[in-house]
């Protein structure tokens, strides 16, 4: 493995370093770049990066933020925004209703009611 300093690069002062290796199975060259500005490193060369569910959830959080900050500055998109939560949260009502409805249905049954019920169905079959 090298170092070596990346010509012309440089992040708040401080030196950007390349680092070039050897992969151990099949020997092709990979080169890697410090990233100062996100503590990590860019892969340049020879590599592909394995997926990373927390660098995934940093950019969706960023996609988040500058997507409700535009938001709040457009009054249109926000009035629509609260149609969408208020329409949802009635859905949401209903559903709740309907399975509340299920349950007191639930209660009411006696399973032996029922099998007395389905004994005198045979007694009258037979």
């Amino acid at each position: 493995m090298r170092r070596e300093t990346a010509e012309g690069e440089l992040y708040l002062g401080l030196k950007i370093f390349r680092f070039y290796f050897r992969c151990p199975n099949c020997l092709a060259e990979i080169t890697f770049k410090t990233d100062l500005e996100n503590c990590d490193y860019q892969q340049e060369h020879g590599a592909t990066r394995l997926f990373e569910a927390f660098k995934l959830y940093q950019q969706e959080e960023k996609a988040k933020e500058t997507q409700e900050e535009e938001d709040k500055k457009d009054p249109m998109k926000m009035l629509e925004k609260r149609t969408q939560m208020s329409r949802a949260e009635m859905e949401a009502i209903g559903k709740l209703e309907e399975l509340q409805e299920i349950n007191r249905q639930h209660e009411a049954f006696n399973p032996d009611m029922y099998l007395a019920s389905q004994s005198m169905m045979q007694a009258e079959v037979s």
